[in-house]
């Protein structure tokens, strides 16, 4: 029998999502790590003026967030948002405040970083040095936190990593996204983060001139957080408009 791979492939970010759910849910993943491919993040057009709103309803004209997603946002969860809501909706507002509200928790571990991405991207003159063009959010401190004996270490950041890969394709430019968590719940977080990163990416292209392009988000430790996990299965199961994006 072969092994299943500890990767998923999605056109719109609910398929994907989805897919990586179900994956973990039949337990056919013999690994902890996951590898989740978003290859149509966006809707077909023209880019459109980013939205000043980090309010997941004022992005869904831009994002190709799939058939599941009006199902997720319904779905109450165990576990509150710090704004005191259960709701799919509230965890996907969480997520992207997370890394793009000022306040949150990557923003300003990622803000400078991101401003001088952006700043290479927009001279142009490609090279080895837009093969590196990598953002650092675990960072030592977190690594020495990490190390005192005790049973949890609070606060450490989930996100460790983002890679931005530009490259040109018949002359036009375009511009994807690499994520590596060390950790994440693919109940509560997952379909958030995926649709933050789409969100981050699609402002680095507005502001670089870039075309956005697909999404890659790993996983070391693919997991759940709530003990509801095959209800909320079965709850986007049941809508069977699960499509191909």
């Amino acid at each position: 029998m072969e092994k299943v791979k500890p990767y998923v492939d999605g056109n719109s970010i609910g398929e994907a999502y989805f897919k990586a759910l179900e994956l973990l849910m039949n337990k056919s993943n013999p690994y902890r790590h996951l590898t989740v491919n978003i290859s149509q993040p966006f809707c077909d057009g023209l880019m459109q003026e980013s939205p000043e709103s980090l309010d997941i309803d004022d992005w869904c004209n831009i994002l190709n967030v799939g058939t599941i997603h009006e199902h997720f946002c319904q779905f109450g969860f165990c576990k509150k948002t710090k704004t005191g809501e259960s709701t799919g909706k509230a965890w996907i507002n969480d997520r992207i405040e997370a890394l793009l509200k000022p306040d949150g928790e990557y923003y300003e571990r990622l803000k400078q970083q991101i401003e001088m991405v952006e700043k290479r991207l927009q001279a142009g003159m490609f090279g080895g040095c837009t093969n590196a063009l990598v953002c650092q959010v675990f960072l030592e401190n977190d690594l020495r936190n990490a190390c005192i004996p005790r049973p949890r270490a609070p606060k450490l950041p989930c996100l460790t990593m983002l890679d931005f890969k530009p490259k040109t394709i018949n002359k036009v430019r375009k511009l994807s996204i690499f994520a590596l968590y060390r950790s994440q719940f693919f109940d509560i977080k997952a379909y958030g983060n995926f649709i933050s990163l789409a969100i981050l990416l699609y402002r680095t292209c507005k502001k670089t001139k870039y075309e956005p392009d697909f999404i890659v988000s790993t996983a070391n430790n693919a997991t759940f957080y709530c003990k509801e996990k095959k209800r909320l299965y079965d709850f986007l199961q049941n809508d069977k408009k699960v499509d191909s994006g």
